[in-house]
């Protein structure tokens, strides 16, 4: 191998490395929600219910009786869900 192949897949290991990294950083924030209700952003779509489970990379959400399975290393944003403010219909008088 020439150098520049080597220091190529060396920054390739490098990357690899970094990313178990960071997988394994959002794996323990993610066992501390372990229960509660969060919202999950994954490159475009989002998630919504109760984390019941991690199974190696994969994380189990539960909303409505329906598990949705999430890959961790795809999370790109985590939410705590809030209870919504129930408004009436129509206008409101602001005094």
């Amino acid at each position: 191998m020439r150098y520049n192949q080597l220091s190529y897949y060396s920054g390739f290991a490098g990357q690899h490395n970094f990313i178990q990294g960071v997988t394994r950083s959002v794996k323990n924030f993610l066992e501390t929600q372990m229960g509660r209700e969060v919202d999950i952003t994954c490159e475009g779509a989002t998630v919504s219910g109760r984390i019941v489970r991690i199974d190696g990379d994969v994380l189990h959400v539960e909303k409505d009786g329906v598990i949705c399975y999430v890959s961790i290393p795809r999370i790109v944003v985590i939410w705590e869900q809030r209870e919504k403010k129930v408004q009436s219909p129509g206008f409101t008088n602001r005094s």
